[in-house]
């Protein structure tokens, strides 16, 4: 079992919209089939993603807030379980901040390769 320390100092911006900071809290050996990040993110302000896919699959679950929609209005809501698979086009996304305070709006995500990271079974 591996155990991580928060630190609220720790944040980084590292996210194409510009306004999700994240907390890494696990990560697995970089250029790994079986490669992993788990973090906690939190929303600052508006932002949006137009249509889009990944290399890899996620899983996220809303720990506060629900304002993020990922598509014909569909929205994932505190305490729902959004899996998205890789290569599932999605989008486009508007998170707008609908009242919320800065960095309440958090979220967990497990981002995981998927199976064309993974090598063929041998025959």
């Amino acid at each position: 079992m591996k155990i991580v320390h928060f630190d609220d100092n720790n944040w980084s911006k590292d996210h194409p919209g510009g306004t999700m900071y994240f907390q890494h809290l696990l990560k697995g050996e970089p250029n790994s089939p079986d490669n992993f990040m788990y973090v906690l993110a939190k929303q600052v302000g508006e932002w949006s993603m137009p249509r889009h896919r990944h290399n890899f699959e996620q899983i996220r679950l809303p720990l506060v807030g629900e304002n993020t929609t990922y598509g014909r209005g569909l929205v994932l809501k505190e305490g729902q379980i959004g899996y998205f698979p890789e290569g599932l086009s999605y989008g486009p996304q508007e998170s707008p901040m609908d009242g919320m305070a800065p960095g309440e709006p958090l979220e967990l995500t497990l981002q995981f390769g998927g199976s064309a990271a993974r090598p063929a079974a041998a025959s």
